[in-house]
């Protein structure tokens, strides 16, 4: 699973635009199907750090769909991610949350 996440990272990096919703899906899925376990918590915080903030873009919804999840860590997770996204696309944020 970590070397999945980790490749998923990787391959947002590198992919073209067209890409980034097909593997940010990907990875959200894993990251929810295996919230219970932190290397993957510490995996997908590291990975946050070497994509585009612009990524998230794609997949607010999601993210505001799982922002109350029963684990903390991931709730914790999604909080900064949408925090980061804000500050930086803060129109971005505006209709999915009316709409959540």
């Amino acid at each position: 699973t970590i070397p999945a996440v980790k490749s998923l990272f990787k391959s947002i990096v590198l992919s073209k635009a067209k890409h980034y919703l097909q593997y940010t899906l990907r990875l959200l899925t894993f990251w929810f199907e295996y919230r219970q376990y932190h290397e993957v918590y510490e995996v997908i915080t590291e990975g946050n750090r070497i994509v585009p903030i612009e990524i998230w873009l794609y997949v607010l919804p999601q993210l505001i769909a799982r922002i109350d999840s029963s684990k903390p860590v991931v709730n914790k997770l999604i909080r900064h991610l949408l925090i980061d996204v804000g500050r930086q696309h803060p129109q971005a944020l505006i209709y999915p949350l009316i709409v959540a």
